[in-house]
C-alpha cells in the first residue's frame, strides 16, 4: 500500500506568513526578546563623577592644598615660605659629646660676666654655657651701626645706647605695614593684622596677618 504524506494547505501557508510579517512590522525578531535590543542606551550621565574635585587637585587640608591658617591644615601648617619651622633638628642631644663649658658660675667670667646656659643652634642641639658680657655702649666707644644714632638716655634704646629711626620720625612704613609701635630693634612698622584676603594691601592674609605674596601651603614638619 502506498503511504500518502499530508501536506499543509495553502491556507495554513498564507497564515504563517502573514504573522511573520506581523512580527516585524512590530519590531521583534524570531526568538529575540522585545525589551533585549535596550541594554545599549541606557548609561547613566552621572557615572563620570566629576563635579565634587576638591580645590588644588589635593584632599582638604592635607601636606600640599591651600589654605590661610593652621587650623585648615591636617598635621600640618600654612606656611607661606620655606621657613615655616624655623630651626629645626631630628637628631636627639643625646647624641652630643661630653660638652666643654666655658664658665659654671658667674664668678668664671670677671669682670661683671654672667655665665649662660643655653642650647647651640646646632644639629643635634648641645647644651652650652658661655661667659657674656655687658655690652659696650656708644657713649663709651661703640660706634651705632647703620642709620641709629647714640642715644643712651632714650627708652628706645637698644643695649649700647643706639637708637635706630622710626616711622614716628622718617621711616614710611611698606605695604601690608603700619606705623604702631617704634622700638629700639625696629623701625615701628608693624605687619597688618587680617581675617581675609581683602583686608591686605596686596598678597595674602596668611595666619591673621598680611605676611605672604603667595598663597599659604599646607605642610608637613620636617622628617
Amino acid at each position: 500500500m502506498t503511504r500518502l504524506e499530508k501536506r499543509p494547505s495553502r491556507n495554513g501557508l498564507w497564515l504563517g506568513t502573514l504573522l511573520g510579517l506581523v512580527g516585524v512590522a512590530c519590531g521583534t525578531q524570531p526568538g529575540t526578546p522585545a525589551d533585549a535590543g535596550s541594554d545599549t542606551g541606557g548609561s547613566s550621565s552621572g557615572g563620570a563623577g566629576t563635579g565634587g574635585r576638591a580645590s588644588g587637585g589635593t584632599a582638604s587640608g592635607g601636606p600640599g592644598s591651600e589654605c590661610r591658617s593652621d587650623s585648615q591644615c591636617a598635621l600640618a601648617k600654612c606656611c607661606g615660605s620655606a621657613e615655616c619651622f624655623g630651626f629645626y633638628c631630628g637628631i636627639s642631644p643625646s647624641q652630643c659629646q661630653t660638652p666643654t663649658f666655658e664658665c659654671d658660675t658667674d664668678a668664671d667670667c670677671p669682670p661683671d660676666g654672667t655665665c649662660v646656659s643655653s642650647l647651640k643652634e646646632t644639629c643635634p642641639q648641645c647644651p652650652s654655657r658661655d661667659c657674656v658680657y655687658p655690652p659696650p655702649l656708644c657713649s663709651d666707644g661703640y660706634t651705632c651701626q647703620g642709620l641709629r644714632v647714640c642715644d643712651v638716655a632714650s627708652a628706645r634704646a637698644d643695649e649700647h645706647g643706639c637708637v635706630a629711626p622710626s616711622c614716628a620720625d622718617t621711616v614710611t612704613c611698606p605695604e601690608n605695614y603700619r606705623c604702631t609701635a617704634p622700638s629700639a630693634v625696629d623701625d615701628g612698622c608693624r605687619l597688618l593684622t587680617c581675617t581675609q584676603d581683602a583686608d591686605c594691601d596686596s598678597g595674602y592674609c596668611l595666619n591673621g596677618t598680611c605676611s605672604s605674596s603667595v598663597a599659604g601651603k599646607c605642610t608637613a614638619p620636617p622628617p
